[in-house]
């Protein structure tokens, strides 16, 4: 799987899983969602952290960076749903 395809495939499951405000009724629901948002969370810095490998191998090299479309979207709004919500994560 390239890594654009592994960009994608995260991104189309967190348009499809990520909290809404619909989910938040109660208290255990949004203690539920911070550990749901703390796993995405991770899962994004492991796959950023490949993304910039690639753009570091890619460089050094003279190669050209592969086209990944979806990075820097889902970039912005992993560090959005973080800042909403970090007030709740320990």
């Amino acid at each position: 799987m390239t890594i654009n395809q592994k960009v994608q495939k995260f991104y189309a499951k967190w348009q499809a899983l990520r909290p809404k405000e619909r989910d938040m009724v109660d208290l255990r629901s949004a203690s539920d969602i911070v550990l749901k948002v703390k796993d995405w969370l991770t899962d994004w810095e492991n796959l950023d952290k490949e993304v910039q490998s690639i753009i570091e191998e890619a460089t050094h090299f003279d190669m050209r960076i592969p086209p990944m479309p979806a990075y820097s979207e889902v970039g912005e709004e992993m560090e959005n749903i973080r800042m909403q919500w970090k007030e709740f994560q320990t």
